[in-house]
């Protein structure tokens, strides 16, 4: 699963504009023309992807791909931080690419650390010798 969460978020710096500059000169970039905002929070619902109102990753993805044929600017999703457990791999496509002049960006928003995590959560641990910690 590591590997193919690896594999996504390689394809998805290959396809979709991620620049590796700092993100103060991203930002300058982006003040150049408008850019269509899709806001993500790992506990995020619904369709909205406002910032009053995130929605999940997938839904994000599914609204960013149905703006980039008529953007008129650069299209960014931009997720907020906390761990965002994946239960299948997050795919992008040629689908999720930008138009010419108008890159597709997923960001971190500011200040935030996102993790995309496909590891499973184990709970229900006890104690068994309070003494040794184990």
């Amino acid at each position: 699963m590591r590997t193919v969460v690896a594999a996504c978020l390689a394809a998805a710096v290959a396809c979709l504009g991620f620049t590796g500059d700092p993100p103060e000169a991203v930002a300058a970039d982006e003040s150049a023309h408008a850019a269509d905002t899709l806001y993500v929070a790992p506990d995020g619902r619904g369709s909205a992807c406002s910032d009053r109102s995130p929605c999940g990753l997938e839904t994000a993805r599914d609204r960013a791909r149905s703006l980039v044929p008529h953007a008129s600017g650069d299209v960014v999703v931009e997720l907020e931080g906390g761990t965002y457990r994946l239960t299948a791999p997050f795919r992008l496509g040629v689908q999720d690419s930008r138009r010419p002049g108008h890159p597709v960006v997923y960001r971190a928003a500011a200040g935030q650390t996102p993790v995309l995590s496909g590891a499973t959560r184990i709970t229900g641990f006890t104690r068994v010798d309070a003494a040794k910690n184990i």
